[in-house]
């Protein structure tokens, strides 16, 4: 359905839909980024390694999450 699309891949012929899985796994790290989750609790609590969570959010087009978390890291 339409809701396996995000707003940057929805035109795009190449991409391919969001599984539901992946949906999932966005929606519970956007909740832990806005509880004020840290990077490596996330991948704890998503129960992947940092390098899988980075692909598959590049892969959703949402680096932005990933940057979030990174900034979070740095500071």
């Amino acid at each position: 359905g339409p809701d396996a699309w995000t707003p940057a891949t929805i035109d795009d012929p190449n991409a391919r839909p969001l599984t539901n899985k992946v949906r999932i796994c966005i929606e519970d790290l956007q909740w832990m980024i806005e509880t004020g989750e840290r990077l490596t609790g996330a991948c704890r609590r998503l129960d992947v390694q940092p390098p899988t969570l980075f692909r598959t959010l590049e892969r959703a087009h949402r680096t932005d999450l990933w940057q979030r978390l990174a900034a979070r890291e740095a500071a």
